[in-house]
């Protein structure tokens, strides 16, 4: 009877290790920066379940993006942010509404009127039922127990050497402690017009190039970590050394796309990162061609 009751109670403290332990795996945050090569797809799983997409990439990488959600799990994006219309970004998109249930899209509001890029991203948008919003500087809204707030765009910015950048969704996603800054390809004129609070993982402005990173933004938010995404193979040489000086000046951990998939999880106060995959920041004097 005694080793009857013992196994039982070894029985019990198993099971409430297991429950213990599955019910910390839900409180988990999911930040996976996807590896597209000179674009931008990143998704956000929340610990409820919630799926968020911020941008997809170009249509050479969608089919990365579809079997890399796949293998996840997903069958529904609950909301699909696209920074700004450009096809590194949106070119994925048409691929995202084939292949899952889209129940939300963000969109910048930003026209590209001859962009046929933007154009058929638009028609998968209406043919997929979900619902559609061209958001500005003060959106807020939760998936579970997560934060959303849109801090730009604030006004129609024009006459820029990129208007399209200039008009990013710029958002700040909250789990408890921890803050992700989304900062799609924005340039100067637009993060001017914005303050930035301190957060805990960057995600580098226009893949890591000199039109988007500035002193400024790395002084105000003081990243722990900075993910960059863009492909090695580029013409464009990123990330640029103007970036790389900052890099070194503020001494985040640094992550790139361009050696592959990209996984951080936090449960709201801690965080974990691939630390085997932490580039170590150098200058290089090579000319390069700058975005």
């Amino acid at each position: 009877m005694k080793k009857i009751r013992n196994l039982l109670l070894l029985l019990l403290v198993i099971c409430s290790v297991l429950f213990t332990n599955n019910a910390f795996a839900k409180q988990m945050l999911e930040y996976h920066a996807l590896s597209v090569g000179h674009g931008d797809c990143t998704v956000f799983k929340m610990p409820d379940g919630h799926v968020m997409v911020v941008d997809a990439g170009d249509k050479f990488a969608s089919g990365h993006i579809v079997s890399y959600l796949k293998s996840m799990g997903v069958k529904t994006i609950d909301l699909f942010v696209t920074s700004h219309p450009h096809s590194d970004h949106i070119g994925g998109a048409t691929e995202l509404f084939k292949n899952f249930r889209v129940k939300n899209v963000w969109d910048s509001g930003f026209a590209r009127e001859k962009s046929l890029v933007q154009k058929h991203y638009l028609k998968a948008v209406a043919k997929s039922g979900a619902s559609f919003k061209r958001v500005k500087a003060g959106e807020m809204a939760t998936l579970g127990d997560t934060k959303l707030e849109v801090l730009a765009p604030v006004d129609l910015i024009t006459g820029t050497r990129s208007d399209a950048n200039n008009n990013s969704i710029i958002m700040l996603v909250t789990y408890k402690n921890v803050t992700f800054l989304m900062m799609g390809d924005s340039e100067k004129e637009e993060q001017e017009m914005l303050k930035f609070p301190h957060v805990n993982v960057l995600k580098a402005p226009h893949h890591g190039s000199k039109n988007g990173n500035y002193d400024s933004l790395y002084a105000q938010t003081k990243p722990d970590i900075v993910t960059i995404s863009y492909d090695k193979q580029s013409s464009y040489k990123l990330p640029h050394n103007k970036t790389r000086k900052l890099l070194l000046k503020y001494n985040p951990i640094r992550l790139d796309t361009a050696d592959g998939d990209i996984v951080i999880k936090t449960d709201g106060t801690n965080i974990e990162y691939p630390v085997n995959r932490a580039v170590k920041t150098v200058l290089k004097d090579k000319n390069r061609k700058d975005i």
